[in-house]
């Protein structure tokens, strides 16, 4: 097993899924998964500031690995305070290589990471997990659905105008301010 592939959180295994493995990774990532994170993100023009893939590599959850090791897909988050109160959540990124996305694989990787940090809210209370829906493949009335019986809300639009899903991770109330749309 190679350092980019290597699970690092402790308690937590990898799992499968249609031939990628999805490694947990969240706050004990190593020097070689941040730069295999980084050359990722340039080489599919989804990041294009080091400073910012630098820090982003940072806040790695899961990396979804293919076959042959290589990263396919992965999520990252940000604890950022929204809503009236000013509450801790953390904002979801997600990005998989296109020739990687094959069907529910977002949704696999979207799930187990509101999942593992769900638990982490313990550690670090955060009251839960913002989605921004910035690809409009997740506005199809069927994915809308199915965020809604994973127990996402939804929370209106961004200053964009993108729609935000929220999943929550205590009995808090929900946010019910207009976010201002993820940190750069």
């Amino acid at each position: 097993m190679s350092d980019v592939t290597e699970a690092t959180v402790p308690g937590l295994d990898e799992t499968s899924y249609r031939g990628y493995r999805l490694v947990p990774v969240y706050r004990h990532t190593t020097a070689v998964q941040r730069a295999a994170a980084i050359a990722f993100w340039f080489k599919h023009r989804a990041l294009t500031e080091s400073c910012l893939a630098e820090r982003r590599s940072h806040e790695l959850v899961y990396l979804a690995l293919a076959e042959d090791e290589r990263i396919a897909g992965l999520t990252s988050v940000s604890l950022s305070r929204r809503g009236a109160d000013r509450r801790n959540v953390y904002d979801l990124r997600i990005f998989i290589a296109p020739d990687d996305r094959v069907a529910y694989l977002m949704r696999k990787l979207t799930n187990r990471t509101r999942d593992l940090l769900r638990e982490d809210s313990r550690t670090t209370p955060a009251s839960g997990m913002r989605l921004v829906a910035d690809n409009p493949k997740l506005n199809r009335p069927g994915l809308r659905r199915y965020l809604e019986r994973q127990g996402y809300c939804p929370r209106g639009r961004n200053r964009h105008g993108v729609d935000q899903w929220f999943a929550t991770f205590n009995p808090d109330p929900p946010l019910t301010d207009s976010d201002q749309g993820p940190p750069p």
